[in-house]
This record gives C-alpha cells, structure tokens and sequence, in this order.
C-alpha cells in the first residue's frame, strides 16, 4: 500500500515537473516570437585598456559610422606619415569619436587645424568607449612606454567617470594616497554580470533576461559624485598629470560635458559631478578647456559630438595647443 502511494506521488512529481519545464519552454518560445530577445540592463562587461591591444587592424559600426583601427590600435583617420611629431589623445568615445565616420572625429580635426597652423603631426587618437580615469590612467602608461609623444590631450568626462572608476575596480584610496589592487576587486554586480556573460546560451533566455533586469543586486543605481568617488577621481587624474610630467610630455585636459550640462547650467547642482569634475580639472594646475565654451548645439542621437561639433573642438584644440608644440621642441629659439 505505501509502495502504491510512494509511487503515485512520484509521478505526480514527475508530471508537475515536466509541466512546469513545458511551460517554461512554451513560454520562452512565445516571448521570442512576440518581442525577440529582450533587452539586457545589466552590465556584462566593462571596458579596459587591453582593448586598445584588442581592436588592432578591425573594424566596426558605431551608430551607423564606420569606425577602423590601425595596425596599432589606434584609430585610423588619415595622418600624414612624414610627421614624426605627435599628439596623443586618450579619453572615452568621444574622443573616439561614436557615431562620426573616420577622420571626422575631434582627434583628427585637432591634427588638421594644426597643419593649417603650419604645425605637421601625427594624431594617435586612443580614444576608448566606455573608459574612465582608471582605464585612462593604465593605458597612458603603457603606451608613454612604447613611444615618445610631444604631447598629450586627456579627455575627462564627469559623468560616466565616477561609476567607470568604481565598476574598473583598479584603484582605491587609503589615507589619502592612490593604491593600486592588483588583481581588481570590481563591484559585485560587475561579476555577476560578468560570469552570466560566459554562459552564451544562458544569457540569451528572455527569463534570465527579464529576472537579471528585475535582480536589485545586478542594477545598482549609478554611482553619485560622493566625497570618496570624486577624492578617488582626483588622485586618478593627479597621477595621470604627474606621468606625463615624468615623461616630459605637456599635457592638456578637455572636459566633455552632456548637452543639458551646457544649455541649462540652472539645473546643475553644485554637487553634480560635472561641476565638482570640473574643480578637480581646475585645481590641477594644467591647461584645460570645458566642452560647454565651445559648442552647446551639435550632439548625435547617441550623446556624443557629431561631425560639425567635432570640427570646433578640433579647431579650438588646435589652437591651443599650437603654443605648447611651436617651436619644435629641443630646437633653438628663433633669433
């Protein structure tokens, strides 16, 4: 008798079961004829230096632009190959230039203002997506130990920098000083999201989709621009400014407003993190300029500078930095 009942439920359990694996299948069958694949909130990965190393000699569509990289990761944009003379950028995409076609962005607008200048010199425009000051800071350092520049423009954007710096993992700050933590410790969203990328076929399931979406613990809210993410951001930009003394190389910092940045100030708090950035910049004792004193109106779809805003910046880099590379450095004063 208790045999006969043990049985029974074991195929009750068996039979709930295979209906509920049935409905799950149904279900995830039906939710991708009906919206496809759902869209993924949380973050997979985050964006490093060795993908400088990673898109050598690629190619790719940025917002509909193409976007190729040179045999040395940089991208290739037209620089006039008898220049030994350098500039290089190092920043986000925006100085990648997102969304604009090679040789539009304000890397390589930079190099042709120069040359109208009378000024002839190779710009290495490093430019990354998704990199902060830690990204910045790591790869600065390995390519000033590959090659000599005759300078640097470093582009700073506030408000991806603090949550970039945080989600890297790279560096933190103990009694004022600027450690590095070697392995990383990224936040443990960033694993989570890291290892659910590994599994391919997992991460393509609409319910894995959908929970990791709803998951509090895998979609922190962005990091504000607290005392401790802007110290550490300070120290960040601190140690990039003394690299590029070390290695003799005038450096020049441009800081890359959101439009709403610059056609509403009003409504930028004093603890907002472009405004307390932009202090930091300040304080650094470097030439800088702030996107907002060159352009307001000409951002893509996508957030970034299109083509006619890039040519301004380009312009107003170029002037600037005509002083810091004329004359030719280690050359005699003219008479």
């Amino acid at each position: 008798m208790d045999d006969g009942r043990s049985k029974t439920g074991w195929r009750r359990a068996a039979l709930l079961l295979g209906g509920i694996l049935a409905g799950a299948v149904i279900g995830e069958l039906a939710s991708h004829a009906v919206w496809g694949t759902c869209t993924l909130r949380i973050r997979t990965a985050v964006a490093s230096e060795r993908d400088f190393e990673g898109r050598r000699g690629s190619s790719r569509e940025d917002d509909g632009a193409r976007c190729t990289f040179d045999a040395d990761g940089f991208r290739a944009e037209g620089n006039p190959a008898e220049s030994d003379r350098k500039v290089l950028f190092v920043g986000d995409s925006f100085t990648q230039g997102y969304g604009v076609a090679d040789g539009e962005s304000f890397p390589a607008q930079t190099g042709r203002g120069l040359a109208r200048r009378g000024i002839q010199v190779r710009a290495l425009n490093a430019g990354n997506s998704g990199a902060g000051a830690a990204q910045e800071l790591r790869l600065l350092r390995r390519l000033l130990g590959q090659m000599k520049v005759d300078a640097l423009v470093l582009q700073v954007f506030p408000h991806n920098d603090l949550d970039d710096n945080w989600q890297d993992g790279g560096f933190t700050v103990a009694d004022g000083h600027l450690v590095a933590l070697s392995p990383p410790r990224p936040p443990m969203h960033i694993v989570l999201g890291h290892w659910l990328a590994e599994r391919g076929d997992l991460i393509q399931l609409n319910a894995v989709r959908l929970f990791a979406n709803a998951f509090p613990p895998l979609n922190p809210q962005p990091l504000e621009a607290t005392d401790d993410a802007v110290d550490l951001e300070r120290l960040l930009l601190r140690e990039t400014v003394a690299t590029a003394r070390s290695a003799g190389v005038p450096i020049f910092i441009f800081v890359t407003a959101e439009q709403h940045e610059c056609n509403d100030p009003a409504q930028v708090s004093p603890q907002h993190a472009y405004e307390r950035v932009l202090a930091v910049v300040e304080s650094l004792g470097v030439p800088s300029l702030t996107s907002c004193a060159i352009t307001t109106d000409h951002y893509n779809r996508s957030g970034h500078f299109d083509a006619a805003g890039n040519a301004l910046i380009g312009e107003a880099l170029a002037d600037r930095l005509a002083p810091m590379l004329s004359p030719v450095r280690g050359s005699p004063p003219a008479s």
